[in-house]
């Protein structure tokens, strides 16, 4: 069954008040509005009375092919409807991507000739009624764009907008021939696996009822989820604050919570890591599964209102780092309606003398001021930071401390020290040390941390952007493990207990499980086991490899091999660690120290960096020197045997003032 329009097939999976409706239903004019005069100004855009007061668009019915009418009218967020909650009047909040730069469509907008994007010019005539007027809220006409001081003024309501609209359509653009099958096993996901836990893939879909590995309606997925609206910033606070959103694709419609849900189930199922490698797109779609999941967790519902988990505004911006915005400074106005009320002090500025390097600046700067006052780790900051390859040819104006949030700046890499979503498994390679810092008060551009070095760095591989763990044809797919097997062959043994064998695995997983949660099982060392051999074709690899039971057996008597990887029984370990895998790999650069350990190190690192442990922090850090005392900040890294205090003597040792500019 195709869910165009009549979602039927969904409504029968889902309870009563998720039940979409065969139609988006919008907003239509109240009696005010229909009895006004038309309106008759020499400009457009009268001047908004009031910090409360917005503009909402009547757009007047037509076909098709009709050119675009409408009128603005002012209303005041603080006018009373109901008994429980404060509305202007009823009206439908409109979420899309802008599109291509420039103003291709336009709308007569109270006989005023509006240019509008060719995208929303589309989308207005997907939405018009033939017979009634609308009533919508959308940010490129009820915002006069050109003028700064309302734009500042309307983004501190845009938490209310959309927090008071009767309900959100968000636009996905057009539909396409992919776009019925992405609608379908959207809704499935969601009922099919509602009470499953992680599952194997491809090989358990179909026990969970779902389409083979090999059905296109997966890629559809993966084609739909990349659409530019996923990719869009200020979707987030529009998906938490809405009440009420409808996701829309050409005619198909789908309520928000039946999308949501069924990206959270592909996460918690497992499945997001074999989606992510079924083609290019894949990385793409499985970041915005996992960016809803986390929506998922802020928003909850009430039965007479739905409320949201104000975060912190630091921890907002990590967990939206990969969101796309057109103006570098909405990557923190974008947040502010989200933020507890004590981080929403940061002023709204679109005036070209604040730039987005004083914005970022000014909210690092009140990160260490809020570290140093409730006193945290410094690595709260730190581990937001990691220097882009971009630098070497277009160096940032920000101090390498301070996270650069633009989004063709943004780590590529997964956290460290606190799992997939900042929250998970913790080290602790500063033993039971105190976080000790403070900002050079001359400018507040330099920051001073104790800090050791322990080691430096003197092999290193290229990046890694999508690494494989294959177990078919392994020894042409793995490229990226022959590489780092290629460095760790040189070590003989490995400091202290540990052998190279079992420093290497652990460290393509950074030292934890699939979900970042735990520290890594050891089944994964048979998976590994078993693939570096076929990928290089010695046996052992590494020294002090292990081999277990199975794998000893004479061939053909049941000895395992990379084929089996994609049974039942294995075959679950093995998608496990290949999560961890890619988790841990991607972004990074894995390496060997100068004391003979092995490592996973920022994009930017190379040859000769310092490597240290800061006071108070749970992993180490690398650095280079720019000056006489100075140094830049690069980021963190996993070293194996240094990442729970062993790199700490039993006698301690005195920390000192490094400077990081």
């Amino acid at each position: 069954m195709s869910a165009v329009e009549d979602n039927t097939w969904v409504r029968n999976f889902l309870p009563g008040w998720y039940a979409p409706e065969e139609k988006v239903q919008f907003a239509r004019p109240n009696e005010t509005i229909k009895k006004a005069s038309p309106r008759s100004h020499a400009k457009l855009y009268q001047s908004l009375n009031g910090a409360d007061e917005i503009r909402v668009m009547e757009l007047k019915p037509g076909n098709w092919d009709d050119g675009l009418c409408a009128s603005l009218h002012h209303c005041s967020m603080e006018s009373e409807i109901g008994y429980w909650k404060k509305r202007p009047m009823e009206y439908t909040a409109i979420s899309y991507a802008w599109g291509e730069p420039g103003c291709d469509g336009t709308i007569d907008c109270d006989g005023h000739a509006k240019t509008i994007t060719k995208t929303l010019e589309v989308a207005l005539r997907h939405f018009r009624h033939p017979q009634d007027s609308i009533l919508i809220w959308v940010d490129q006409i009820c915002i006069n764009q050109r003028d700064e001081e309302e734009k500042t003024q309307q983004v501190l309501l845009m938490g209310k907008i959309y927090g008071l609209a009767m309900n959100t359509v968000a636009w996905l653009g057009e539909a396409d021939s992919k776009t019925p099958g992405s609608f379908d096993i959207l809704s499935e996901i969601g009922v099919r696996l509602q009470y499953s836990y992680r599952i194997r893939c491809p090989g358990g879909l179909t026990e969970a009822q779902l389409p083979p590995g090999d059905s296109s309606l997966w890629t559809d997925l993966i084609s739909l989820l990349c659409r530019p609206w996923f990719g869009r910033l200020w979707i987030i606070q529009e998906v938490v604050l809405s009440e009420n959103l409808w996701i829309k694709c050409g005619p198909h419609v789908l309520h928000w919570d039946v999308v949501s849900n069924g990206c959270g189930r592909l996460v918690d199922a497992g499945i997001i890591g074999w989606l992510g490698s079924l083609n290019e797109d894949g990385p793409k779609a499985a970041n915005t599964c996992q960016a809803f999941r986390q929506l998922l967790t802020q928003k909850t519902f009430n039965p007479t209102y739905l409320t949201f988990r104000r975060e912190d505004i630091f921890t907002l911006l990590k967990t939206t780092q990969h969101a796309l915005c057109s103006d570098p400074r909405d990557k923190i106005y974008g947040m502010l309606a989200m933020a507890s009320d004590e981080e929403r002090s940061f002023r709204v500025d679109y005036s070209s003398g604040y730039t987005f390097s004083k914005l970022y600046l000014d909210v690092a700067i009140d990160q260490t001021r809020r570290i140093q006052k409730y006193e945290h780790s410094i690595h709260s900051l730190l581990s937001a930071v990691e220097a882009s390859q971009l630098e070497v040819t277009i160096p940032s104006p920000l101090p390498s401390w301070v996270p650069d949030w633009r989004p063709d700046r943004r780590r590529l890499s997964q956290p460290l020290g606190g799992g997939r979503t900042y929250t998970g498994y913790r080290f602790c390679a500063s033993g039971d040390s105190e976080t000790d810092f403070e900002l050079n008060p001359a400018d507040n551009k330099q920051l001073h941390v104790q800090a050791h070095e322990v080691d430096s760095m003197v092999d290193i591989s290229d990046v890694f952007l999508s690494p494989s763990l294959s177990y078919q044809e392994p020894a042409s797919s793995n490229r990226d493990l022959l590489s780092c097997l290629d460095l760790s062959a040189r070590l003989k043994q490995y400091p202290g207990s540990c052998t190279v064998f079992d420093a290497f695995w652990l460290t393509t997983v950074a030292g934890v499980d699939e979900a970042g949660d735990a520290p890594a099982p050891h089944t994964f060392a048979e998976v590994f086991s078993v693939l570096i051999d076929a990928t290089t074709g010695r046996t052992p690899s590494l020294p002090g490899q292990s081999y277990t039971k199975r794998q000893q057996l004479p061939e053909g008597r049941g000895r395992l091999t990379p084929a089996h990887l994609s049974t039942r029984s294995i075959g679950t370990t093995y998608g496990n660690a290949l999560s961890a895998f890619q988790a841990a790999m991607s972004g990074r650069r894995f390496g060997i120290t100068g004391k003979g350990y092995i490592g996973l190190f920022p994009c930017a690192s190379s040859r000769g960096d310092r490597i240290i442990l800061v006071s108070g922090c749970p992993v180490p850090y690398v650095i280079r020197r720019v000056g006489q005392d100075q140094w830049r900040f690069l980021g963190e890294c996993y070293i194996h045997g240094m990442m729970n205090g062993e790199a700490i003597p039993a006698d301690g040792f005195s920390w000192e003032t490094i400077i990081l500019v």
